[in-house]
């Protein structure tokens, strides 16, 4: 295969000029996808479509694309990828991490996430013991390290019906190297740098040795996005953002996809700027996380838009940087979870160094009388994300922070954002929503990093077995928990 990065842009477009249409066959995807990036704008809109009769008329392909390039994306469509029916086009799109101005933001944009099998929810902790189990096979598989066994400890009141829960699923899910800590006192010894008392003087502590610790969300993607190249030289991963999904004018069993670059999504109602397109798609799995209901991507069998009920809540992050030689006394600290229902709840990831080559101690969480704010509309979001968060949370986080290390020698303080998608039900949304032409992957409750893997899995296994042996896969037992919810968005 020839070296993508040479082919320029002048190079496609002078190479398909002359054609009435910009469309390509299934054969030029390959070339023509990294020559896009840079396309100076103009009026045209270029296709991507496998109408080439010339070529292969004896093969007929299933067209995936899965909508959304993060932790649950990637997945998917390295799951996708590794199925070895030579019959499938598999593709992914969604931006690369922007910076800056940019309208589009991700939740897997940071270097440090907790991973634990010792959920509350027996069903987010048996997600999660799935994806951890194949945390070292995805290393191993892409060559890239993104997980630091180092431990995971929760911390709540011997009171709280949270710790009962959390002693209840070790014993369901058959946990092995968990150690229960059940008075202040031994916490003090094995963690002196740290404060981990409670409001009413009973802390306990559940403490996972192995399977267990932190990951970086940045590393997984790139690891799950490179193993599916591998898997299917094929495959196309698509530095775009989409901003339509529509019925494809050629057959209305398919889909059609519209995608501007990134830096061009600010201004996508100029004439000028290039629009990509993608046709004759069989199927299309949406994991487009806290944007799945923003501009015309989702529809029903009647092919109307429609919206995933989903509820967008704002997420604050705190960023503590310390010193190299500071952060040597939180050698033994594994990702730490403390729960204090009678005040404040927070996750706290132990010293992480940052692509800026500094450390940081990062604590996300909130007081139990502060609740969370919901953003209804896209524009919500973008402001949320170019926020950098609620200053005054911010604020009550620091002192937290200096309540629970006391001791820690802080350089600079950092305040940031993020979102979380929640369903009434409390579990994810898997499943259908148009026939076998359209579904979802999307819900993570807060819960969804650590269990990105298995979730990833569990989709693309039933988009597989619907696509390919065109029956309804989607009756499984084991998806019916999962049917999302959805509403018809009402025309103004």
């Amino acid at each position: 295969m020839p070296n993508l990065s040479t082919y320029t842009t002048s190079t496609v477009y002078k190479k398909y000029r002359n054609r009435n249409t910009h469309i390509v066959s299934k054969y030029t995807i390959e070339y023509i996808i990294p020559t896009l990036n840079g396309i100076t704008k103009t009026k045209k809109m270029t296709s991507l479509t496998s109408n080439n009769k010339n070529v292969d008329d004896n093969i007929h392909k299933k067209r995936i694309v899965v909508v959304g390039r993060g932790m649950i994306g990637s997945s998917l469509y390295k799951y996708l990828c590794k199925d070895d029916n030579k019959q499938l086009e598999i593709f992914c799109i969604g931006p690369n991490e922007t910076k800056g101005k940019a309208n589009i933001f991700g939740a897997w944009y940071d270097e440090g996430r907790i991973t634990r099998c010792s959920d509350p929810n027996i069903t987010w902790a048996t997600l999660a013991k799935s994806s951890i189990e194949q945390y070292r096979a995805i290393e191993n598989e892409s060559n890239i390290k993104f997980y630091h066994e180092v431990g995971h400890l929760v911390v709540g009141s011997k009171n709280q019906v949270h710790m009962k829960n959390v002693f209840d699923v070790v014993e369901k899910n058959n946990l092995k190297d968990t150690e229960k800590i059940l008075s202040l006192e031994e916490l003090k010894q094995r963690y002196p740098y740290a404060n981990l008392n409670t409001k009413d003087n009973s802390p306990v502590g559940l403490l996972e040795k192995k399977r267990s610790g932190h990951i970086s969300p940045r590393k997984f993607v790139e690891a799950q996005c490179k193993i599916g190249q591998l898997q299917n030289n094929k495959s196309t991963i698509i530095n775009k953002k989409v901003i339509a999904i529509r019925p494809d004018k050629n057959d209305k069993n398919k889909w059609c996809i519209e995608a501007v670059n990134n830096e061009n999504s600010n201004d996508i109602d100029n004439d000028n700027i290039d629009i990509f397109k993608i046709g004759d798609i069989d199927h299309i799995v949406i994991a487009a996380g806290a944007w799945m209901n923003f501009r015309p991507l989702l529809y029903n069998n009647l092919k109307q838009r429609i919206f995933i009920n989903i509820q967008l809540m704002c997420t604050q992050v705190s960023k503590f940087e310390i010193s190299i030689e500071e952060a040597k006394q939180f050698d033994n600290m594994p990702s730490l979870i403390y729960k204090d229902l009678l005040s404040f709840w927070a996750y706290v990831l132990p010293p992480i160094m940052y692509p800026d080559k500094k450390v940081y101690m990062k604590i996300g969480g909130g007081y139990f009388d502060t609740p969370q704010k919901e953003l209804k509309t896209e524009n919500d979001v973008i402001k949320w994300y170019q926020s950098k968060g609620d200053q005054d949370l911010h604020s009550k986080i620091t002192t937290f922070f200096y309540q629970l290390f006391p001791n820690v020698k802080v350089l600079s303080s950092h305040s940031d954002s993020c979102i979380t998608c929640h369903t009434k039900t409390k579990q994810l949304f898997i499943g259908p929503i148009c026939n076998n032409t359209m579904s979802v992957a999307c819900g993570g409750n807060g819960y969804a990093a650590k269990s990105a893997d298995a979730i990833g899995k569990l989709a693309s296994d039933m988009v597989l077995k619907n696509v390919l042996n065109c029956n309804n896969a989607w009756d499984d037992e084991c998806i019916k928990k999962f049917k999302p919810e959805i509403g018809i968005v009402q025309k103004n």
